[in-house]
């Protein structure tokens, strides 16, 4: 499994295997789409010219990245993350090759391609932890890294495992409470976990408490109605 197809900026399109595991193969009509190849390439040239402000440039890459993820234009979604990797990599930001694994991780999710996913995010917590602690990022980045572990390993049906994460997530969280850090959905995840494991009554008591942290938030709130209906049932 080839991980990162980067060699100065070369982009996923020149890994076709990556989409590929066993007998499954994804088609993309976006990936023969000449047009959009042309538009990213005038991006990155636009980009690398905005006054050598790295950062920024990575910051934009990793927007454009969820930008065509969200319209469902994954190709263009990895080439864009693969360039910020790169970049991130050559200057050593690790708040943003943190990130930007995690996004990998996630995308490699759709593909069902478990192993690079959870290679990603590994990769993912692994550098979320050597960040400075000095970082105003450091706590928010490591919890969402731990979050992110965490909610694989529910996918994947290992909720012990699962559990471990979360548990890390609210330790860092208690450390950092004068950060003003907000994950809202760290007891919804952990009502789900418990609620996995047969621990239904623990399991409510954390969905109660994350329903009452994202009232006024709509599309929050009924995630977590639903998922306290679903135990209600269960139990």
């Amino acid at each position: 499994m080839i991980l990162a197809p980067i060699s100065g900026f070369k982009t996923i399109q020149d890994k076709p295997d990556v989409y590929t595991q066993g007998k499954k193969t994804e088609t993309h009509n976006n990936l023969e789409d000449t047009s959009e190849t042309k538009l990213l390439l005038k991006t990155q040239k636009r980009l690398l010219r905005n006054n050598g402000d790295t950062i920024k440039i990575i910051n934009t890459l990793i927007s454009q990245s969820d930008k065509n993820k969200n319209i469902g234009k994954y190709s263009l979604s990895f080439d864009f993350l693969w360039e910020a990797l790169y970049l991130s990599k050559e200057g050593s930001y690790l708040t943003e090759e943190t990130k930007i694994h995690r996004r990998l991780g996630k995308l490699y999710e759709f593909y069902n391609l478990d192993d690079a996913a959870l290679q990603h995010l590994e990769q993912s917590l692994l550098i979320a932890q050597k960040t400075p602690k000095h970082n105003p990022e450091y706590a928010s980045n490591l919890i969402a890294s731990y979050m992110n572990m965490a909610i694989r390993q529910r996918n994947l049906g290992n909720y012990t495992r699962a559990l471990h994460y979360i548990d890390s997530c609210f330790i860092i969280e208690n450390q950092y409470k004068n950060q003003d850090i907000s994950f809202p959905f760290l007891d919804a995840e952990r009502g789900k976990v418990l609620s996995q494991l047969g621990q239904f009554e623990e399991a409510k008591q954390h969905l109660y408490k994350a329903q009452k942290e994202t009232e006024g938030k709509k599309y929050l709130t009924e995630q977590i109605y639903t998922l306290i209906w679903g135990i209600f049932i269960t139990a």
